[in-house]
């Protein structure tokens, strides 16, 4: 396909095709992670997002940083967004949030037994507070469209094995 790099910075590159549509590749590669306290309570943020001008509800989630594997990528964003300390991470696999407009591959990880403080969120990334949900209830709320994330549905949709034995 023939397309042309029209903006970059160090995070993504945007293209524009003979069709004269856009597309951007993801140069860094991401992690997000759904953190389950040990009493079982789902954390999710309740962050601000200026493409939609609203607050969203969403588990943590970043880019990864040089030489860092996906999964100290899941650990770092939940600390630095929630102070928040897992013992156990069970990989979920990928997905491709956006894969007629973006090349990105996520990892998405289930973080168990996380242990946070509410007092140190990462106010400054637009995190207002944080949502602490039974998996039943945030699984209904991404059915019935409160949860919009695909983030977030993909991780609870995969998450439903380890969480509902």
């Amino acid at each position: 396909m023939d397309r042309q790099i029209i903006y970059q910075n160090d995070f993504f590159n945007v293209y524009i095709d003979h069709r004269n549509v856009l597309s951007l590749k993801n140069l860094k590669g991401g992690a997000a992670v759904l953190p389950v306290t040990s009493d079982n309570k789902l954390i999710l943020l309740n962050i601000y997002r200026a493409a939609f001008g609203k607050q969203m509800l969403e588990i943590p989630r970043g880019f990864r940083e040089e030489g860092e594997t996906t999964r100290l990528a899941a650990s770092r964003e939940l600390m630095e967004e929630i102070s928040g300390i897992s013992d156990h991470y069970i990989n979920l696999g990928t997905i491709h949030p956006d894969s007629g407009i973006i090349d990105e591959e996520l990892a998405i990880y289930l973080a168990l037994n996380v242990t946070w403080d509410i007092t140190k969120l990462q106010s400054e990334e637009g995190i207002k507070n944080v949502c602490l949900l039974d998996f039943s209830d945030a699984y209904r709320m991404a059915d019935n469209g409160e949860i919009t994330d695909s983030f977030t549905i993909a991780a609870l949709l995969r998450s439903k094995k380890y969480l509902l034995e």
